[in-house]
């Protein structure tokens, strides 16, 4: 939980992984997976169903998620200074995974911008299903920020996508673009 003036950020060599619930006080939201640039390190946002979503508020702050080995700057909300990112995606190289898994899961900006950057890139075998980003009864909201997905599907597999929308999920945007 944030009260405001400091960022929340979640910087792993790795994967991340959260079931619990996040809300800050415009503050931005930071998900820096796979830091260490080796291709390897998702995200996962996932509550249990429907009825027990993992909420991530930032009442004005931005959400960003991706990866990479170097520094690049993103700008969380209209007028804001620009806040240090990675430079690169969250990544999965394995068979039968997703990079980025938003999974009941109820994310809400307000003024701030929602930004997914990731890649499937399968590296073994010759089968599996691959996704890059899998969003799947979930709610993306801002009342002014703009929602930004980037998914890329490379290697070997069976099936996948780069990005997944399920029915049961929604993104909206009042005065943002998607």
């Amino acid at each position: 939980s944030s009260v405001g003036g400091g960022d929340i950020l979640l910087k792993a060599v790795g994967c991340i992984s959260q079931s619990a619930s996040i809300s800050a006080n415009r503050s931005s939201v930071i998900y820096w997976a796979d830091s260490n640039g080796d291709g390897t390190g998702g995200i996962a946002i996932c509550g249990t169903s429907s009825s027990a979503l993992v909420n991530v508020t930032t009442n004005g702050g931005g959400i960003w998620l991706g990866g990479g080995s170097g520094n690049a700057s993103w700008t969380p909300y209209a007028n804001a200074t620009a806040i240090t990112v990675g430079n690169g995606t969250a990544n999965t190289t394995a068979g039968n995974t997703t990079a980025v898994q938003l999974i009941f899961a109820n994310i809400s900006t307000g003024n701030g911008s929602v930004a997914i950057a990731a890649s499937s890139n399968q590296t073994v075998g010759t089968s599996g299903t691959n996704n890059a980003v899998n969003i799947s009864g979930t709610q993306i909201s801002t009342t002014a920020g703009d929602i930004t997905i980037t998914g890329s599907l490379l290697g070997k597999y069976t099936s996948g996508t780069a990005v997944s929308l399920n029915a049961t999920s929604s993104l909206v945007s009042v005065g943002g673009n998607i």
